[in-house]
């Protein structure tokens, strides 16, 4: 599979990065490496290999134990800030 240089500059603007026109050959080579040999291995005849893994184990589970109720309040003081008993957060805007 090739890609061309607008696909390239398309997937730049998406991953918000600044790639110069002679680091685009290298990418582009790459990525193309990169399908090439994706590309093999979905030719690759798989059918004849028998599975490596063991299917034999059950999931543990938790005893049906009671917990006690959790003290919210208490879990929360060590909390910097605490608005309506949620956790409070500093905002993070890109």
């Amino acid at each position: 599979m090739t890609i061309t240089f607008e696909e390239i500059e398309k997937l730049a603007t998406l991953s918000k990065l600044k790639i110069s026109k002679e680091n685009q050959t290298v990418i582009k080579k790459r990525l193309e490496d990169v399908f090439e040999l994706v590309d093999q291995l979905k030719h690759t005849e798989t059918c004849s290999l028998e599975a490596n893994f063991d299917n034999d184990h059950s999931q543990r589970l938790r005893n049906g134990q009671k917990i006690e109720k959790i003290n919210r309040d208490e879990l929360q003081n060590c909390a910097p800030e605490v608005l309506d008993g949620f956790y409070k957060v500093p905002r993070v805007i890109d």
